[in-house]
């Protein structure tokens, strides 16, 4: 049995020049799956990376072999819900590590963010 291979696509906002000009997660999920391996492959998809997974599912069902959603939602937002990621994405302009901060007590719980601090290096 041949060994899997492993691609990592980030998206995310140190990564944003390799996929200038994509307006959608339609578009990302196009992007994203000229870059993935041949043939079949497990996806993961952290965050907004779940909805661009969910698109690929869409797109290229045949393409994968597993899927694993992370710290996102398989249903559309609510209202309230795009109304918030409107208001970070306004945000992100002007103070990204505001959005980070805003972000991490939804993302990870106090004692892993605790312990993430305590372990990062000087």
């Amino acid at each position: 049995m041949a060994a899997p291979s492993v691609c990592v696509i980030p998206l995310g906002p140190n990564h944003g020049s390799r996929f200038a000009g994509e307006n959608s997660i339609s578009q990302l999920a196009t992007r994203v799956l000229s870059q993935a391996p041949a043939g079949r492959f497990a996806l993961a998809g952290l965050s907004m990376g779940g909805y661009v997974a969910l698109e690929i599912m869409r797109q290229a069902p045949e393409r994968v072999s597993a899927l694993a959603l992370l710290d996102t939602s398989a249903r559309p937002d609510t209202p309230e819900a795009t109304q918030n990621r409107k208001k970070l994405m306004q945000r992100a302009e002007t103070d990204f590590p505001g959005v980070i901060d805003a972000l991490l007590p939804k993302l990870f719980t106090r004692q892993l963010r605790v312990d993430l601090l305590v372990s990062a290096p000087n």
